[in-house]
């Protein structure tokens, strides 16, 4: 990855967070908080994926509708978050193969004696 992916990954991230920042209240509380979570938990490929950007749209799309987002989501929040994620491979999934010697693991390239 060279200066200019970096530059033009922070200038994206930026505008993103803008995007973020236009939303009403309300909104932008849950973004916040599925954000977290995903960060902790969420898909492997989230940086590279599309699925922060699609969540602000979706909540755009809501809310130039004139729905509160738990009208939108559910009043579950994790709920929604994680059917979001259900079929994407998770850290914690990569993990849990790494400890039980699944394939895809650090573990499964060892050699036993």
């Amino acid at each position: 990855m060279g200066i200019h992916d970096i530059i033009e990954g922070k200038k994206q991230w930026r505008a993103h967070l803008a995007r973020v920042k236009a939303l009403p209240p309300d909104y932008r509380i849950v973004y916040d908080e599925m954000q977290k979570y995903l960060f902790k938990v969420g898909p492997v490929d989230l940086a590279e994926g599309n699925l922060l950007p699609g969540i602000v749209d979706f909540f755009a799309e809501g809310a130039a509708a004139g729905k509160g987002v738990l009208e939108l989501i559910g009043t579950d929040v994790a709920a929604f978050t994680d059917d979001l994620i259900r079929d994407s491979r998770t850290y914690a999934d990569a993990y849990q193969d790494s400890i039980t010697g699944k394939p895809g693991s650090a573990t499964d390239s060892r050699s036993t004696p």
